[in-house]
Protein backbone atom coordinates (compact mmCIF):
# COMPACT_ATOMS: atom_id res chain seq x y z
CA UNK A 1 0.00 0.00 0.00
CA UNK A 2 2.64 2.23 0.74
CA UNK A 3 4.61 1.82 -2.67
CA UNK A 4 1.27 2.51 -4.26
CA UNK A 5 0.91 5.66 -2.62
CA UNK A 6 4.80 6.62 -3.01
CA UNK A 7 4.42 5.79 -6.83
CA UNK A 8 1.29 7.97 -6.95
CA UNK A 9 2.92 11.15 -5.23
CA UNK A 10 6.27 10.52 -7.00
CA UNK A 11 4.14 10.86 -10.34
CA UNK A 12 2.05 13.86 -9.03
CA UNK A 13 5.30 15.63 -8.24
CA UNK A 14 7.08 14.61 -11.52
CA UNK A 15 3.88 15.68 -13.84
CA UNK A 16 3.76 18.76 -11.93
CA UNK A 17 7.36 19.52 -12.67
CA UNK A 18 6.71 18.92 -15.79
CA UNK A 19 3.97 21.26 -16.63
CA UNK A 20 6.08 23.60 -14.58
CA UNK A 21 8.64 23.27 -17.06
CA UNK A 22 6.42 23.41 -20.42
CA UNK A 23 5.12 26.52 -19.18
CA UNK A 24 8.44 28.13 -18.44
CA UNK A 25 9.46 27.20 -21.96
CA UNK A 26 6.46 28.81 -23.14
CA UNK A 27 7.55 31.88 -21.30
CA UNK A 28 10.68 32.03 -22.53
CA UNK A 29 10.01 31.78 -26.06
CA UNK A 30 10.94 28.20 -27.31
CA UNK A 31 7.23 27.42 -28.52
CA UNK A 32 7.49 30.33 -31.31
CA UNK A 33 7.92 31.25 -34.48
CA UNK A 34 10.63 33.98 -34.47
CA UNK A 35 13.47 33.57 -36.68
CA UNK A 36 15.58 36.39 -35.63
CA UNK A 37 17.43 37.28 -32.55
CA UNK A 38 15.71 40.86 -31.76
CA UNK A 39 12.41 39.06 -32.58
CA UNK A 40 12.65 36.68 -29.90
CA UNK A 41 13.44 38.99 -27.30
CA UNK A 42 10.61 41.49 -28.31
CA UNK A 43 8.57 38.07 -28.08
CA UNK A 44 10.03 37.36 -24.56
CA UNK A 45 9.79 40.75 -23.33
CA UNK A 46 6.05 41.25 -24.96
CA UNK A 47 5.00 37.65 -22.41
CA UNK A 48 6.40 39.31 -19.75
CA UNK A 49 4.68 42.75 -20.00
CA UNK A 50 1.86 41.12 -20.56
CA UNK A 51 1.44 38.99 -17.70
CA UNK A 52 2.55 42.32 -15.93
CA UNK A 53 -0.39 44.23 -17.24
CA UNK A 54 -2.82 41.51 -16.60
CA UNK A 55 -2.28 41.46 -12.56
CA UNK A 56 -2.84 45.11 -12.69
CA UNK A 57 -5.98 44.95 -14.54
CA UNK A 58 -7.05 42.56 -12.30
CA UNK A 59 -5.83 43.96 -9.50
CA UNK A 60 -8.35 46.91 -10.74
CA UNK A 61 -11.35 44.85 -11.05
CA UNK A 62 -11.19 43.21 -7.83
CA UNK A 63 -11.04 46.22 -6.14
CA UNK A 64 -13.63 47.92 -8.12
CA UNK A 65 -16.11 45.26 -7.37
CA UNK A 66 -15.02 45.56 -3.78
CA UNK A 67 -16.20 49.08 -4.29
CA UNK A 68 -19.66 48.13 -5.53
CA UNK A 69 -20.41 45.57 -2.91
CA UNK A 70 -19.94 48.08 -0.08
CA UNK A 71 -22.21 50.89 -1.92
CA UNK A 72 -24.81 48.24 -2.05
CA UNK A 73 -23.90 47.44 1.51
CA UNK A 74 -23.65 51.26 2.68
CA UNK A 75 -21.03 51.00 4.96
CA UNK A 76 -19.82 54.48 4.26
CA UNK A 77 -16.01 53.98 6.05
CA UNK A 78 -15.25 51.46 4.36
CA UNK A 79 -16.21 53.09 0.95
CA UNK A 80 -14.34 55.58 1.39
CA UNK A 81 -11.33 53.28 2.32
CA UNK A 82 -11.83 50.99 -0.92
CA UNK A 83 -11.98 54.51 -3.17
CA UNK A 84 -8.47 55.33 -1.80
CA UNK A 85 -7.19 52.10 -2.89
CA UNK A 86 -8.60 52.29 -6.24
CA UNK A 87 -7.45 55.40 -6.42
CA UNK A 88 -4.07 54.29 -6.03
CA UNK A 89 -4.33 51.35 -8.22
CA UNK A 90 -5.27 53.21 -11.36
CA UNK A 91 -2.84 56.39 -10.76
CA UNK A 92 -0.06 53.38 -10.70
CA UNK A 93 -1.54 51.90 -13.37
CA UNK A 94 -1.43 55.45 -15.36
CA UNK A 95 2.15 56.09 -14.32
CA UNK A 96 2.96 52.81 -15.79
CA UNK A 97 1.51 52.97 -19.24
CA UNK A 98 -1.34 50.49 -18.54
CA UNK A 99 -4.22 53.11 -18.54
CA UNK A 100 -4.84 56.26 -20.23
CA UNK A 101 -5.56 59.50 -17.94
CA UNK A 102 -8.66 59.93 -18.82
CA UNK A 103 -10.08 56.85 -18.32
CA UNK A 104 -8.93 57.06 -14.48
CA UNK A 105 -10.13 60.65 -14.59
CA UNK A 106 -13.56 59.20 -15.57
CA UNK A 107 -13.74 56.51 -13.57
CA UNK A 108 -12.81 58.52 -10.53
CA UNK A 109 -15.95 60.88 -11.35
CA UNK A 110 -18.39 58.04 -11.82
CA UNK A 111 -17.30 56.23 -8.65
CA UNK A 112 -17.23 59.63 -6.28
CA UNK A 113 -21.06 60.57 -7.42
CA UNK A 114 -21.86 56.96 -6.62
CA UNK A 115 -20.93 58.05 -2.71
CA UNK A 116 -22.18 61.29 -3.10
CA UNK A 117 -25.96 59.51 -4.21
CA UNK A 118 -25.59 56.45 -0.93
Amino acid sequence: MEDQLSFVLKFKSDFNIYKLTLSLLNLYGFFHMANHKSAKKRSIQSKTKNGVNTQYLTKIRTNLNKFHNLIKSKNTAEVENSFKDINSILAKAVKKGILKKQYMARKLSSLSNQIKKN
